[in-house]
């Protein structure tokens, strides 16, 4: 509806100044509880709640919106014209809910308020580092000094920012700001790497630089080094890339060795993540040495990204094959990357040259092949937000609008999970939609009219959408619009390899025999074992013993690779099992790790005696052995995993199994108070019911009973913050409710719904499903 046939805009279009989104705000608080207030608030209005609704869906979800919690918006006119402003603003308005956009600007004139908020502006800024007032230190002022990670990295300023001004102002220029003191710091960090050789220097440089930093400045020093070994090749120098591959070796196990000492958690993560930068890094210029590459311009070294810094422009870019990107500054934390395999090579090349040729890029293959994180990589190396979203039946055409159209200006990627899911009919308004972005890319042009609105255009941005073809129920994608995406086939990666620079990043020594061993077990696993729904053989449950065999390896760095590679494969694994299966699994670990001892498992000690002294005080259940050892599994899987499900027949004592873990991690005291649950059966309602929805007539936001109870959650402060919090799903799995789950039981973390809102997983935050089948985690009864 335009400005001119809007009854509630007909006041802005004369010349007068527009009212500051602090009174919009307040303007429509205020509107909002003069109606709670008012007598005739129930009738006043000419859209008769209950009529709307059941002419609008006749279903049972429908019929009892009236009795569903609403998310806290205006509910009239001025609210579709007060929230449209900031959104022209800062576009990064466009990605969050409405309520959450209400709550930033009604607190807007106090910056350290938004903090909360702040997270969802950017890739992975948690948290900004805030000046104290010099009358009053224990108030803060909006003048920010720094910012934070989500993974808890700080980054300090070298100039404050003052954030004066109406909210959407202020915010946008914080964030340049950061994107500015990003560039600053990645040029004095690469001027300064030359005076930093391996050992003292070189650690005193590491503490300096955040990971991004330190990572790109490895990079672009190695796209150097390369080179100019190449210019020594073609003058003569046979031993050229020997020489430096040598060097290499040796900066790589300094490495090594230096994560094995005592760091703390954010240096341990800013390691791993260098060695495993650096591992695929010596990797290539070995296959260049055994495939006798001898020029700069052979493909072998073109489909490399390769980083360079421009010293008269000032400025980062990155080559592959004939595309080139410019470095987008934006910070992207402490987060760890992939292991870069030629699976990886393959998709960077697909996707850089599908950007290359103004298009869009399209994964497709089985479950935990790396569509998803492998875009979201190679968005992290071109320091570009790249926002997930998770594809549902639920989405319209003006939902697909407001995301493209935020996409556009801000020049971020949009990486749509499972994009077969949308409606065919809605596909085909998206393929117009995302070719009037494309059509603006080619043509190189600054702003763009994007459904009759003229907006800007950052032709850095794109789109990417993941599909599995396994799946049953998907729609087939409308011919207009496959053309405007290029497709790439993901494979099983190179399992090994991965297995071998994760360990490599843990700081095992033995890396390459031990990851022979763990695919070997794997592969007789998968042979010798019964065909059970929920066992798993692939890359997630490879991470996960990755992870339990790393702080084994840190706790215990005298005790043999090989017995902690073992004992983690074997503690790992045999939750799993069914009682047929178990005894096969130990009789492989034995003979794959011989000489090992005893393969049966060991429990944890103060967990067991934890776990009976609640049987015993409750004393509702008798303290049987099998009982306790699935209570102290179940412990083991939440430490590793955020979503775990627990497995078996009913009358199998699954809910009994969570409850008395509860009991016991309040008897030792974990966490700072006893474990809050959420108990609910997803069956019992309609996934409307679940997740919420946008009403199809009035498009009002209402809530979910997940969402709310993941939002409370998430929300939790002071003392709560710390305790675990558990969300119990009890009920049959289907795919009509548990896709929506994807991006919160992957490696995303973040629950999205189709109101915009974006609700992540804390540490404290765990889901356990009680089913007889299985999607990720599972701890078997």
């Amino acid at each position: 509806m335009t400005a001119s046939t809007h009854p509630s805009r007909s006041r802005w279009a004369t010349p007068r100044r527009r009212p500051t989104l602090s009174k919009l705000a307040s303007r429509t608080a205020a509107t909002k509880h003069s109606r709670a207030t008012s007598p005739r608030s129930s009738c006043a209005t000419a859209r008769s709640p209950i009529t709307s609704r059941r002419s609008a869906r006749s279903s049972l979800a429908y019929r009892r919106s009236a009795s569903r919690p609403r998310l806290y918006v205006p509910q009239s006119c001025p609210r579709s014209c007060h929230l449209f402003t900031p959104l022209t603003s800062l576009v990064q308005f466009y990605f969050i809910s409405q309520v959450d956009l209400v709550d930033t600007l009604s607190k807007g004139k106090h910056p350290p308020a938004v903090q909360e908020h702040f997270s969802k502006f950017t890739d992975n800024t948690g948290a900004i580092k805030w000046d104290k007032d010099p009358e009053d230190p224990s108030k803060l002022v909006g003048v920010a000094l720094g910012q934070q990670s989500n993974d808890k990295e700080w980054i300090i300023f070298s100039t404050p920012h003052d954030c004066r001004g109406p909210v959407e102002e202020w915010l946008l220029d914080l964030m340049k700001h950061c994107n500015d003191m990003m560039k600053e710091q990645l040029e004095t960090s690469i001027s300064g790497f030359i005076d930093a050789p391996i050992g003292p220097n070189r650690d005193t440089w590491l503490n300096a630089w955040c990971a991004q930093l330190c990572i790109t400045t490895h990079q672009v020093w190695w796209t150097s080094e390369v080179g100019q070994a190449f210019e020594r090749l073609e003058q003569g120098n046979d031993g050229a890339l020997k020489e430096y591959s040598a060097s290499q070796v040796g900066g790589l196990n300094y490495y090594i060795e230096f994560v094995l000492g005592e760091l703390t958690k954010d240096m341990r993560n800013k390691m791993k993540t260098l060695i495993t930068i650096e591992v695929h890094a010596r990797d290539v210029v070995l296959r260049f040495i055994n495939d006798r590459i001898e020029s700069a311009g052979d493909f072998a070294w073109q489909s490399q990204l390769k980083y360079r810094w421009d010293e008269e422009k000032r400025d980062c870019f990155i080559n592959i094959s004939d595309a080139e990107f410019k470095y987008s500054y934006e910070y992207v934390g402490n987060c760890g990357r992939l292991v870069i395999t030629a699976l990886t090579d393959r998709c960077y090349i697909t996707l850089t040259q599908a950007l290359r040729l103004c298009l869009g890029g399209a994964p497709a293959g089985p479950a935990g092949t790396g569509k998803t994180e492998t875009t979201k990589d190679l968005g992290r190396g071109l320091a570009i937000w790249v926002i997930v979203m998770n594809c549902s039946d639920q989405m319209n055409y003006k939902t697909m609008a407001n995301i493209f159209s935020g996409l556009s200006q801000t020049g971020a990627w949009g990486c749509f999970d499972e994009f077969n899911r949308i409606p065919v009919e809605v596909l085909s308004v998206v393929a117009g939609q995302y070719g009037a972005l494309l059509d603006g890319i080619k043509a190189e042009a600054d702003t763009i009219i994007f459904e009759e609105e003229k907006i800007n255009l950052v032709r850095s941005v794109g789109a990417f959408i993941t599909m599995n073809p396994g799946y049953a129920g998907r729609t087939e994608l409308p011919e207009n619009l496959k053309a405007l995406f290029r497709g790439c086939a993901m494979v099983v990666p190179d399992f090994a390899a991965i297995i071998e620079i994760e360990l490599c990043a843990e700081g095992f020594i033995q890396a390459k025999i031990l990851s022979i061993k763990f695919l070997r077990l794997f592969q007789l696993n998968m042979e010798l074992l019964s065909k059970q729904d929920h066992y798993d053989w692939g890359l997630r449950a490879i991470k996960g013993i990755l992870r339990i065999a790393g702080g084994a390896k840190r706790a215990n760095p005298e005790r043999s690779e090989l017995e902690i590679m073992m004992r983690s494969l074997r503690d790992s694994n045999v939750t799993k099992f069914v009682s047929a299966d178990v005894g096969i699994f130990l009789g492989l670990v034995s003979d794959i790790f011989p000489k090992m001892g005893d393969a049966v498992k060991q429990a944890d000690a103060v967990m067991t005696n934890a776990v009976k002294d609640v049987l015993k005080a409750e004393g509702r259940l008798q303290p049987e052995e099998i009982f306790i050892s699935k209570t102290v599994d179940l412990a083991e899987l939440l430490g590793i995993r955020h979503c775990v499900f627990a497995l078996g027949a009913a009358g199998a004592a699954k809910s009994s199994v969570w409850k008395t873990l509860q009991s016991a991690q309040t008897h030792l005291g974990i966490g700072d108070g006893p474990s809050q649950v959420a108990t609910l059966n997803p069956k019992a309602v309609t996934s409307d019911d679940l997740y919420g929805f946008v009403h199809p007539v009035t498009k009002e936001p209402y809530d979910g009973i997940i969402a709310k109870i993941m939002r409370d959650f998430k929300n939790a402060t002071g003392p709560a913050t710390n305790v675990p919090k558990w969300v119990i799903l009890d009920g049959d799995i289907d795919a009509e409710w548990i896709e929506s789950m994807n991006t919160v039981m992957d490696d995303n973390k973040v629950l999205t719904l189709v109101s915009n809102e974006r609700i992540p997983l804390t540490p404290s935050m765990r889901l356990i499903f009680e089913s007889a089948l299985q999607r990720c985690s599972n701890h078997h009864k």
